[in-house]
């Protein structure tokens, strides 16, 4: 039977069918999903979405911008959902249950973590749609973002941030509409970065951020990841 929803995050809080662990953060929702076999329909993602299933499925239809694909899906592979579409996914598993991740973002990803590519031509980019297939890269930083959503697995918010911004930059060069160049970063051994590495050491066993790390420097910034570039 086909359920509806509104969003993919309204899937993942009411349906009683599935367990979800998740971890959020002002433009990052990362989940770790474990489901049946489905048919799912969204009336509109409000966010971007990658979608990781670490099992394949037997059957799968994916439909975007009222196109379908109805390829199976092999371990490893994912799926790109740019917000605004109306979307279906319907899927067999190869077991009763299966495992995926999953991480949704918006905009402010850019803005936050990546603020030297973000500029209003880029934003009004969004992220190009691709039904399941291979992309190591983009797979291996969704794996850890959702590392993040398990208490015994989670490496803290420095190392959640550092991965955040290393995702806004692969979706950006390899995702987007308007692929980005990365800008090169000479940065400058100086007392800020010494003032930054003493600050670590010294709390290296503390959940400390990019933004302690950057007042520890004495860094006048406008976003919260120009201390991490030293630009």
């Amino acid at each position: 039977m086909q359920k509806k929803f509104r969003t993919i995050r309204d899937y993942h809080i009411r349906d009683t069918a599935l367990r979800a662990e998740h971890a959020h953060w002002p433009s990052l929702w990362a989940v770790s999903l474990v489901e049946g076999s489905g048919d799912i329909t969204f009336a509109q993602t409000d966010r971007s979405a990658l979608v990781l299933t670490l099992d394949g499925t037997r059957r799968h239809l994916t439909r975007m911008e009222s196109i379908d694909d109805g390829a199976a899906s092999q371990p490893g592979d994912l799926c790109l959902i740019p917000a605004g579409l109306d979307l279906r996914l319907a899927w067999e598993n190869h077991a009763p249950r299966q495992h995926s991740l999953m991480v949704e973002f918006d905009n402010a990803l850019f803005t936050t973590y990546a603020p030297e590519i973000a500029g209003g031509a880029f934003l009004r980019g969004h992220l190009i749609p691709a039904n399941f297939a291979q992309r190591p890269a983009l797979g291996s930083l969704v794996s850890l973002l959702v590392r993040e959503a398990d208490p015994r697995r989670a490496r803290g918010l420095l190392f959640a941030e550092s991965a955040m911004r290393l995702l806004a930059l692969e979706i950006a060069t390899s995702a987007w509409t308007a692929p980005q160049a990365i800008p090169d970063a000479h940065a400058r051994p100086d007392t800020r970065i010494r003032r930054a590495m003493g600050h670590i050491e010294a709390h290296f066993n503390a959940d400390i951020s990019i933004l302690e790390i950057a007042g520890a420097a004495g860094v006048a910034y406008s976003s919260r990841f120009h201390c991490a570039v030293f630009t």
